[in-house]
């Protein structure tokens, strides 16, 4: 008997390790001698950065700082004092990670702070660590068989597997003057800082990211007026990926590690500069996709005949998305508020889903506005409002596999009487998946010792409705080949209510 097997690759990706877990923030911390004393807590602000992650035999081992804001009234003015804290973390694990790509972020949980005397503040809170190893793998399955009267139902999918993933840090080091025509700066209140991607270039082996850090300070000037200062400094980074080509799909996120501002006098004496140090991390996450040929099944007209099959999680491209689009929403000030000192939004979550057949990106994002009342009491507001965007992506998928990047670019404000009518523009940046869990054929066996029976027969077979060539051939111990060229049919499908001929050799 000649018979022959081919068989190809496909990849399968998948999650081997996923757990998270939560580390405390305990702090006692004791203002510095140039901070004034503290009158009223407005808000206890805790932002984690990942400096490194890494894989140390069964151990994650994490490491970061936790930065501590601390925003307060002090005889009546607004002030700000930041402390940072390292902190260090150990998942253990159970699991082959040979070529795994590990995948380390934070999110908030909680944050509680007191006064425990006018210069003396305690911190106790906890934000979560989620980290998740994926690994690519190849499996084994046919792609094509010759010989022993062996008929193939083949088909083509398209497979996407991961190259790998680079992260690279990109500092950012410059002074900015904010003008004569601004007073100087007494002390900084607040700065936020939002990474933005603005473009990519793929070469072999290594990408081109370029961005904008765009950045909002807060600060009392010298005559105890409080301004505002935008800037917006260029990113740009090369990032190398080996494996990484012009046609590979490339999901890119940049984070901010760490952001420090602080006033410094210019050549005059004036406090009117800026010195901004930033870290932002460039992570690139690279995939592969290509059609693979595949044969969903088998037999054989001449022998008894068993395909082996086994289950594969396939992931496939379904779309990209890089749009923007506007949350609008409100906040409650009360009526007693007469002026709007400040509004930011922070602490941004995103995932997508699906709903309805369409593919959404959902989330929370927290807002707050610094108020003032006619007789001068400052107040901090906040609330968590939740966003949903649609993709317009409708096309039938089921389980989707996709970490989406949503920012917030700018927002402003119109005043009401007792509401802030808060307008965000926000952006999506997203690589999406399906994975589809298929039914392989891994080897196909004949079994010589069964030969079947030689029946020269002819049948007449009424079919359903666009009912399949191939189910009726392997019904009949025949050929799709046969029976098209027998009844003049074109199509792999036969119209229902009409007669074929079915000649069985």
């Amino acid at each position: 008997m000649n018979f022959n097997i081919n068989t190809a690759e496909v990849a399968v990706n998948e999650t081997v390790f996923s757990k998270s877990i939560e580390q405390s923030v305990d702090c006692d911390i004791t203002l510095p001698d140039y901070c004034g004393d503290i009158g009223r807590i407005l808000k206890c602000f805790v932002r984690p950065n990942i400096t490194n992650s890494s894989l140390n035999s069964q151990r994650i081992v994490i490491d970061g700082t936790v930065i501590v804001s601390l925003m307060y009234v002090s005889d009546g003015k607004i002030q700000c004092y930041e402390y940072s804290s390292p902190f260090s973390a150990n998942i253990d694990f159970n699991c082959e990670y040979a070529g795994a790509i590990l995948n380390v972020s934070t999110s908030p949980q909680y944050v509680n702070c007191r006064a425990v005397n006018s210069r003396r503040f305690e911190v106790h809170g906890a934000f979560v660590i989620n980290a998740c190893l994926n690994a690519c793998h190849k499996e084994s399955v046919v792609d094509d068989a010759d010989g022993a009267g062996v008929e193939l139902l083949k088909d083509t999918i398209m497979a996407c597997s991961a190259i790998g993933t680079q992260t690279e840090d990109c500092a950012i080091n410059q002074v900015v003057d904010i003008g004569k025509e601004k007073p100087q700066i007494k002390s900084i209140l607040r700065n936020t800082a939002t990474a933005v991607l603005t473009e990519t270039k793929q070469i072999s082996n290594k990408v081109l990211v370029k961005g904008e850090l765009r950045i909002s300070t807060l600060y009392l000037s010298d005559n105890d007026t409080i301004e505002h200062e935008q800037n917006t400094l260029p990113i740009s980074q090369i990032v190398n990926l080996q494996g990484l080509t012009q046609e590979s799909i490339t999901d890119i996120k940049l984070n901010l590690i760490s952001l420090e501002i602080s006033a410094k006098a210019s050549a005059t004496g004036e406090m009117t500069l800026l010195d901004i140090n930033a870290i932002t991390a460039v992570n690139v996450c690279a995939y592969v996709c290509m059609e693979v040929p595949i044969v969903t099944d088998a037999y054989s007209t001449a022998y008894k005949s068993e395909c082996s099959k086994k289950n594969v999680n396939i992931d496939r491209l379904v779309t990209t998305t890089d749009k923007s689009f506007t949350h609008s929403f409100s906040l409650e000030i009360g009526a007693s508020v007469t002026r709007v000192i400040d509004m930011w939004c922070d602490n941004v979550t995103s995932k997508a889903v699906l709903k309805d057949g369409k593919l959404l990106y959902t989330g929370k994002l927290s807002v707050y506005a610094l108020t003032e009342s006619e007789s001068g009491d400052v107040q901090l507001k906040q609330s968590d409002t939740e966003f949903e965007f649609d993709s317009e992506c409708t096309s039938n998928i089921k389980n989707i596999k996709c970490s989406p990047r949503v920012n917030v670019l700018s927002s402003d404000y119109t005043m009401g009487e007792t509401t802030l009518e808060i307008r965000a523009v926000m952006s999506v940046r997203a690589v999406v998946f399906e994975t589809e869990s298929m039914s392989l054929i891994e080897n196909i066996e004949l079994d010589e010792s069964s030969p079947k029976q030689k029946k020269n027969m002819m049948f007449i077979y009424y079919p359903d409705e666009n009912e399949n060539l191939w189910s009726i051939a392997r019904q009949y111990n025949t050929t799709v080949k046969s029976i098209s060229e027998q009844n003049e049919l074109e199509d792999d499908t036969v119209p229902g209510g009409q007669p074929i001929l079915i000649w069985c050799k």
